[in-house]
């Protein structure tokens, strides 16, 4: 690695100039040739192994990517990896029609301008607390908290089973509970497994007024109970949104009333924090679940170390910053700013430095050397070729008919 200063006197150098006082916005131009690098090659000092920040839990889909995520290459079991134990990198299209029976698929997926990670990958299967297909149908009775209005079942708009609960939040507190559902064992994954449940929101002003959700469970719901921390956003770390959002609660900093006895777990209670009415909302599964720690191995997008907090970034803050690429790859960088300055001063060589710096990093016919006509580009993707997964979708002529 080199720090910024270093790389600044290597711009000086290569462009035949005394200072770099004339270019402005040194940070965003060093940003914007990172960036532009980045798109054509995945260099090897930008691989990284994190632990993704939730465990992966069966049956849920949606994760937070790491906030530099650019390619994967590899995910996998924390603990006990076995051979099997690969993903497929799947077309969007085919992951979400193919969730329910296929295993240990990945995909990328964007909304609202933020990545997520979709992961299909059952370990442990989950215990449904409520299917909520009717106000009877998990043993006692669903019924409204507060002034939430009459509970009724609605058997077109659904995430699972046959059927969702409807009721309008007029005021906060207001939500639905279950004093009687079957009694339920979570002795083996007392505060460690996660609560879920699905909520749909069908408009912009319900949506609006939604503040939060709070979950409880427990014994009863007046003496021993937890209380679930309440959730501002959906469990994937995106923001509430009309149609189905997925929550998710941690049972690990739930506050507990009484002494609750986890083998015999009956009641689940939720409200909802709002600044209005929210009307005909709907409830749908709600279960528990004990996730698993994945790692993550992936290239990442940023190219900046700050100084001090060894923090990747994306843009530096000091020339004491360090910029992750070695010698190999850094020369490629030096190219591409070169090329940034040039279009920035328009001098009067400026345009030969453009194509100087172009036929290095794209290689010029011209040259003699067979390395040269190919660039620096080529040279490095012959020596470190990605190791991005690659999207898969498999293709077919269509059914065949005889005359």
């Amino acid at each position: 690695m080199m720090t910024v200063a270093e790389f600044k006197n290597h711009i000086i150098g290569a462009g035949h100039m005394g200072t770099l006082n004339k270019v402005r916005n040194f940070p965003e131009l060093l940003q914007r040739s990172i960036n532009t690098m980045l798109m054509k090659i995945d260099p090897i000092e930008t691989e990284r192994r994190v632990p993704l920040a939730t465990p992966i839990y069966s049956d849920v889909y949606n994760y937070v990517a790491p906030a530099d995520y650019k390619r994967t290459i590899d995910i996998y079991p924390q603990a006990n990896r076995i051979s099997t134990d690969r993903a497929r990198y799947e077309m969007i299209e085919y992951f979400g029609a193919e969730a329910t029976y296929k295993n240990k698929r990945i995909t990328i997926e964007s909304q609202n301008g933020v990545k997520y990670l979709r992961v299909n990958w059952g370990i442990i299967q989950p215990l449904v607390f409520g299917s909520l297909d009717s106000v009877t149908a998990d043993g006692g009775t669903w019924i409204p908290v507060g002034t939430a209005s009459p509970i009724v079942q609605d058997l077109l708009v659904m995430m699972d089973g046959t059927a969702s609960l409807e009721t309008t939040i007029n005021a906060s507190g207001d939500g639905i509970s279950n004093i009687g559902l079957n009694q339920f064992d979570l002795t083996t994954w007392d505060e460690e497994a996660e609560f879920f449940a699905f909520v749909y929101i069908p408009d912009a002003v319900s949506l609006a007024n939604w503040t939060s959700v709070t979950a409880y469970v427990g014994n009863d719901l007046t003496a021993n109970y937890w209380t679930l921390p309440a959730a501002t956003a959906q469990f994937d770390g995106t923001a509430f949104q009309i149609g189905w959002n997925l929550i998710g609660f941690n049972w690990a900093l739930a506050a507990q009333t009484g002494t609750v006895n986890p083998a015999t777990l009956t009641a689940f209670k939720l409200t909802f924090q709002t600044a209005g009415v929210m009307t005909n909302i709907r409830i749908d599964n709600i279960s528990a679940s004990l996730g698993t720690m994945f790692e993550m191995k992936y290239y990442s997008k940023y190219g900046i170390i700050l100084s001090g907090s060894n923090a990747w970034a994306n843009i530096t803050e000091s020339d004491d910053d360090n910029i992750v690429f070695d010698e190999d790859s850094i020369n490629i960088l030096i190219h591409e700013a070169i090329i940034n300055v040039a279009q920035q001063l328009e001098g009067e060589d400026m345009a030969s430095d453009v194509v100087w710096a172009s036929r290095v990093l794209h290689g010029d016919p011209t040259a003699v050397d067979v390395s040269g006509r190919v660039g620096l580009y080529a040279q490095y993707r012959k020596a470190y070729p990605s190791q991005s997964k690659k999207p898969v979708a498999r293709w077919s002529s269509g059914p065949r008919y005889r005359q």
